[in-house]
């Protein structure tokens, strides 16, 4: 039974190169996302992320869809979320 829907957009790149594809950064979004509205341990949630079309009459194209239970925050508060620093630097790295 779907409880609560979110939509956030997110014009973000970092989706196709983040190391681990885009299901580690999906992961890593929700642990921001639940630590910002303290949202309580256990509960399960489905992040899906959709690539919005670029023409009219397109359909969305499904990047990943990752489910989850939300972990206690003392688990996540410490993990970064985003590129690694510095992203420049990582960048030129990434072949």
């Amino acid at each position: 039974m779907l409880r609560f829907e979110h939509t956030e957009p997110e014009d973000d790149d970092y989706w196709h190169i983040v190391p681990g594809g885009p299901e580690v950064y999906a992961t890593a979004y929700a642990h921001a996302y639940f630590l910002k509205h303290h949202i309580p341990a256990g509960q399960r949630w489905i992040i899906v992320v959709d690539v919005l079309p670029t023409s009219k009459g397109d359909s969305p194209q499904r990047l990943c869809e990752v489910h989850l239970a939300v972990p206690p925050e003392d688990d996540i508060a410490e993990k970064r979320i985003g590129p690694p620093q510095p992203i420049l630097t990582y960048l030129l790295r990434t072949p």
